[in-house]
């Protein structure tokens, strides 16, 4: 009887989840109880985009699809995305995460990416204003970028003379911790300090990969489930939870035997922090700015920060080597050569509006990560396992990919063990076998089975046609890698405030809501043959670079990418002074 009582309950809540509740909501695919569109999500070649694209075409630009049990209603058209998060934000602006979640792994409702609330707003608020007073957008922060790219620059002459490997990626990884590091413990990651970039690095990378599987999915979105069962679908990844916030406590704690609260000038993040609690605390304050606040704050910056930028910024040379036939790098070294003439420095932020090529091969890549040759490169082989959601380590945020695909934006990944074997060579992409005294140094695939790959690249590459754009160039370049390497292929669901109106369909309080900004930047009304590499997309007939509304990589409304002015500072100061002083080519001989 007991068991009869319990399967008519299952059946009543499968009924008012799959049935019952679907009728006030738009059309979508028919989710399967428990794991709802997840398998639907899974199969697709590139998740987010495609699945999406292929939903949107069957039933139109707002649709629902399903995360376990979850329903979330999905927006497409540029123009539904902005009138919600520009138009109407406050009422798209709460994150829909799972609250069990944040409590098994944050210890409660702390950080800035995964709350909502006031909470929120001030602390976005706090952040926003740090970056700005510790120098975004300033002669300060450009100094300690510039440090990084002088570094990188010296690192590949002293290669030159003493014939060692130089890997690219590694050292633009290590630059873009040091930035991230610099603003929030005051300090970069030299020769003595690379073994704590290693690690923070490792453990982030790692965490992300446990969250991204089916199991972290669901315990990242699904409301109600107890935090006991939270920590069994996700045991993952309790090692690098606590060495992950043991390693910022230890930074926080340095911190704090440091400072001076009678002074006024902060060095870095963690030290404003620390002074405004201290004054809140003077009032007796001593919930909003705590410990384990400021822990979470730095466990965000450095999630969202690091891995995004450091594989846009490979992403940049991946596209300048796999496609010599576009002329891209002669384009952006004439550009330089023209502008600086005869006298060759670093280029500073000042140079940027002048770069206009430049500039514009950046924006392509950010559109769509896997647009190239949709048809000939499959995306599904990239899949971590067979039933993951996603295509890399990194979860909902999906960086997806990237890292796995950086191994060549056009291999031939129909042996999914082949790239398997790839992936610890994933930041070897950009590979130092030799710097010619001409300035170029070569670079390359990695090993196994790389001829086969090659000959695919090759015919692939045979498909593409030349570029041909004459005038300023460097922001050309800089928005098509942007437009084209989309880092986010499927965005953070929000929540909604409040019950509204939308598109005649009335939903309730506290709805997911995901506005799909990949397929925006993917759609043929905006970008005319959106899946190919295309720089000249962002250049008017004079020669300047043409403003698109919809470029929005960095998302936008109240959730749009706080780091954002940072992030544009660090892609032009590292991928141009690298431009201006080498060129990066294919090293053949590893295909000998």
């Amino acid at each position: 009887m007991i068991l009869i009582i319990l399967l008519l309950c299952f059946l009543v809540f499968l009924f008012h989840q799959y049935f019952w509740r679907r009728r006030g909501l738009p059309p979508g695919p028919t989710p399967i109880p428990v794991f709802g569109n997840l398998f639907q999500l899974s199969g697709s070649e590139a998740p987010g985009i495609s699945i999406f694209q292929k939903w949107k075409d069957q039933y139109g630009p707002m649709f629902t699809f399903y995360m376990g049990p979850v329903p979330f209603i999905v927006l497409t058209d540029y123009r539904d995305i902005k009138e919600t998060v520009i138009k109407d934000g406050e009422t798209y602006a709460d994150k829909y995460l799972s609250p069990e979640f944040n409590i098994y792994f944050r210890g409660g409702e702390y950080g800035i990416m995964d709350i909502s609330g006031d909470r929120w707003r001030e602390h976005r608020k706090f952040a926003v204003l740090q970056l700005r007073e510790l120098g975004v957008g300033k002669p300060l922060m450009e100094s300690k970028i510039l440090i990084e790219a002088e570094e990188m620059i010296r690192k590949l002459k002293t290669a030159e003379v003493i014939g060692e490997e130089f890997f690219l990626q590694t050292e633009i990884d290590v630059a873009v911790g040091s930035v991230i590091n610099q603003f929030l413990f005051g300090y970069r990651f030299d020769e003595s300090k690379l073994h704590e970039f290693v690690k923070i690095k490792t453990l982030v990378n790692n965490f992300m990969e446990e969250v991204g599987k089916p199991l972290g999915v669901l315990a990242f979105t699904c409301h109600g489930i107890p935090p006991f069962i939270v920590k069994m679908m996700v045991s993952g990844i309790e090692e690098q939870k606590r060495e992950l916030f043991g390693f910022l406590r230890a930074q926080i704690q340095d911190a704090k035997v440091r400072i001076n609260y009678e002074e006024e000038h902060n060095d870095d993040f963690v030290e404003a922090y620390l002074r405004k609690k201290y004054q809140r605390e003077q009032n007796n304050d001593f919930e909003s700015y705590c410990d384990s606040q400021l822990e979470n704050v730095c466990f965000d910056i450095w999630a969202a920060g690091f891995d995004t930028l450091a594989n846009t910024l490979g992403f940049l040379f991946a596209y300048a080597i796999n496609y010599p036939e576009m002329q891209v790098q002669k384009l952006i070294h004439q550009e330089i050569d023209e502008y600086l003439g005869h006298h060759r420095r670093l280029l500073t932020m000042s140079d940027k509006n002048a770069l206009v090529y430049f500039n514009a091969f950046a924006n392509e890549p950010f559109l769509n990560f896997v647009a190239l040759h949709q048809e000939l490169f499959q995306h599904i082989r990239f899949k971590d396992n067979g039933f993951s959601a996603m295509t890399t380590s990194l979860p909902m945020t999906q960086f997806t990919g990237v890292e796995k695909i950086l191994i060549s934006p056009l291999y031939n990944a129909t042996d999914y063990s082949m790239v398997e074997d790839l992936v610890e060579l994933r930041r070897k992409l950009i590979h130092l076998s030799e710097i010619r005294t001409s300035d170029k140094f070569l670079t390359g695939l990695a090993e196994q089975k790389s001829k086969r790959n090659y000959n695919f690249s090759k015919r692939s590459k045979n498909q593409m046609q030349s570029l041909n754009v004459f005038g300023d160039r460097q922001r050309l370049v800089f928005q098509e890698t942007q437009r084209l390497a989309n880092i986010l292929p499927m965005n953070l669901p929000h929540a909604l405030t409040k019950d509204v109106e939308l598109k005649g369909y009335h939903l309730k309080k506290g709805t997911g809501v995901i506005h799909q900004i990949a397929n925006v930047m993917t759609d043929e009304t905006i970008f005319k043959d959106s899946y190919r590499f295309n720089p000249s997309r962002f250049i008017d007939e004079f020669g300047k670079l043409k403003k698109i509304e919809e470029l929005c990589p960095f998302s936008m409304g109240k959730r749009q990418c706080l780091g954002e002015g940072l992030a544009r500072m660090e892609i032009f100061l590292l991928a141009a002074n690298l431009f201006n002083y080498f060129e990066v080519i294919h090293d053949r001989s590893l295909f000998a």
